[in-house]
C-alpha cells in the first residue's frame, strides 16, 4: 500500500527506531509513547484488520509479540506490560495496518479507558447466548 505509513517504514522509505525484525514482522518504538519502551509489533504483510490475517498469521504475530515483551522486560526491567490491539477506527486504530502496542509500566500508572458500566445479569446472559458458537 503506497500510502500506508507502516508499509513505508517496513520498506525503509520512512525512518523508524527498530528494535526487532524477522521475515514477517517488525517491532519499532512508538513515536508518541505512553511510557518509555512503548513499542509496536507490525505485520510486514499489509492487512488493515486482524480478521484479515489467517489463523496462522495471527498466531505468528502473537508469538512475535511474546518475543518482544520478553526483550522489553529484560532490557528495561519492567514490572508490567499492557498489550493493546486497536482493530478498526471506532476502537482507536489510527493506522489501517495490523499492529500490536506493547506498553511497559514500572509504577502504578493507568491508561484511561472509557467509563465502564455494569450490565445486568439478564443483559449478560442474552449477550452470551447471542455470541455463543
Amino acid at each position: 500500500m503506497n500510502d500506508c505509513i507502516f508499509c513505508k517504514i517496513i520498506e525503509g522509505q520512512v525512518p523508524s527506531y527498530k528494535i526487532y525484525e524477522d521475515d514477517k514482522h517488525i517491532a519499532i518504538l512508538d513515536i508518541t509513547p505512553v511510557n518509555q519502551g512503548h513499542s509496536l509489533v507490525i505485520t510486514k504483510k499489509h492487512a488493515e484488520r486482524i480478521e484479515n490475517l489467517t489463523d496462522e498469521e495471527t498466531a505468528e504475530l502473537f508469538k512475535t509479540v511474546h518475543k518482544v515483551i520478553k526483550l522489553i522486560n529484560k532490557k528495561l526491567n519492567t514490572k508490567s506490560i499492557k498489550i493493546v490491539q486497536n482493530n478498526g477506527k471506532e476502537a482507536g486504530q489510527l493506522v489501517n495496518h495490523v499492529h500490536v502496542h506493547i506498553i511497559p509500566f514500572n509504577k502504578d500508572e493507568h491508561v484511561n479507558y472509557p467509563e465502564h458500566r455494569k450490565p445486568t445479569n439478564e443483559e449478560l446472559k442474552a449477550l452470551a447466548n447471542k455470541l455463543k458458537m
